[in-house]
């Protein structure tokens, strides 16, 4: 009967915890995730940072994926943002051509340096939470989902 009783309250816990876990971060984190395009296309790559207005406040970040979609992580994997407000940038540069192999004898570290240097996929105005123009209000009535639209 104690063995039952032991079996049915570990039941009910694990129960509760689940139910808890599902619907809120420990932390006090909203899930939010999205989905970045760019001149009518999904970003394939890059970072979405959600950089508090409150300095005090924590940063959350997001890898972009291939199909343009992201998930938020501040503490822990996809969990989320603080409550807050929030600018967001963009980071997304173009794929790194590669160190060159071999040097040709008549070019400089600085032709070097220059042919593989890594350009911007997005206008440069994203990559600074200031000139984005991008933000968002996290809260307990945020949907959890946001579309961010990138423009020239």
């Amino acid at each position: 009967k104690t063995q039952h009783r032991i079996w049915f309250l570990l039941g009910r816990l694990t129960l509760c915890g689940f139910m808890l876990g599902c619907n809120s971060s420990k932390y006090g984190t909203i899930p939010i995730r999205g989905k970045v395009s760019y001149q009518g296309k999904p970003l394939e790559h890059g970072e979405v940072l959600y950089n508090p207005v409150d300095e005090t406040q924590r940063r959350a970040r997001g890898k972009i994926q291939s199909d343009g979609s992201f998930q938020l992580t501040t503490m822990e994997k996809n969990d989320g943002a603080f409550p807050g407000e929030y600018r967001i940038s963009i980071l997304a540069l173009a794929p790194h051509p590669g160190e060159p192999t071999r040097t040709a004898e008549s070019e400089s570290r600085e032709q070097i340096v220059q042919r593989i240097k890594r350009g911007y996929v997005i206008p440069e105005k994203y990559i600074d939470p200031e000139t984005s123009g991008l933000t968002d209000t996290v809260d307990k009535n945020h949907s959890g989902y946001i579309e961010i639209v990138l423009e020239d």
